[in-house]
């Protein structure tokens, strides 16, 4: 039986600033690579006291995703320099991140990102040294087929 399996050679990650091209996100990506998580469950069970349950879902769409590059990547300048024009131009909070997985058959879209933070250097035991960019999201979208 065939074991189910990844690669990033499958996956495609960028990022569209406001008003400008898409940047691939895979140059560079460290091993830990992308993680998104939404800013709240998708709702929550409320039990009466005669044992009846009642599900609330809640709206929001909005997470992080924090983005882990190595020290010498193109993405990781590529945000230091974003960071600096949009602090400049104050056009943060519009910008799209967009991720599919033909492995997985699904696709992310993150709309009104913003970056958040640009952490400070982490050296791992083999001595890899790594970043993680941390962009806020607005919404957060997933379409599996």
């Amino acid at each position: 039986m065939a074991k189910e399996s990844y690669t990033l050679a499958h996956a495609n990650a960028s990022y569209s600033a406001y008003g400008a091209a898409a940047f691939d996100l895979k140059q560079g990506l460290a091993e830990d690579g992308i993680t998104i998580t939404m800013d709240e469950d998708f709702g929550e069970r409320s039990n009466g006291a005669d044992g009846s349950t009642l599900w609330s879902e809640y709206m929001g769409s909005s997470g992080t995703i924090d983005i882990v590059v190595m020290a010498n990547s193109p993405v990781y300048a590529y945000f230091v320099t974003l960071q600096a024009a949009q602090r400049a131009s104050g056009t943060k909070g519009r910008d799209t991140l967009s991720i599919t997985n033909r492995d997985f058959n699904e696709a992310f879209t993150a709309s009104k990102c913003a970056i958040q933070r640009i952490s400070g250097e982490k050296i791992d035991k083999r001595g890899n040294a790594t970043r993680t960019i941390t962009i806020s999201a607005g919404s957060i979208t997933r379409v599996a087929a």
